[in-house]
């Protein structure tokens, strides 16, 4: 993954977090944990570069996500689906606009 574009690994988040948002409803847990791991690498690559203020502010809130979603029960975590899905949203837009 480190020799993708900022952008590039910014845009497969977001398609990892719709993932993780529809196997969070679905309660397929280990497909979602899957996932989780994916994007716990994602953000460990992106930790180590310069991204914009208001990109790496979202980076932030999916790591705190991936850490609610590893800790809370699966009745929980269904209600995390949701904040996945829209961090997944607002991560795609702002990161569209990224120069590659």
């Amino acid at each position: 993954m480190e020799h993708l574009s900022t952008k590039a690994i910014l845009l497969d988040m977001t398609t990892d977090l719709s993932r993780v948002g529809n196997f969070t409803l679905q309660g397929k847990e280990k497909r979602m944990l899957q996932f989780l791991e994916k994007l716990k690498t994602a953000k460990t690559v992106l930790s180590n570069r310069a991204i914009p203020t208001k990109i790496s502010f979202f980076v932030d809130r999916i790591g705190d996500l991936i850490q609610a979603l590893q800790q809370e029960e699966i009745q929980d975590k269904r209600l995390l689906a949701e904040d996945a899905f829209t961090y997944g949203n607002i991560l795609s837009r702002r990161a569209s606009k990224l120069i590659s």
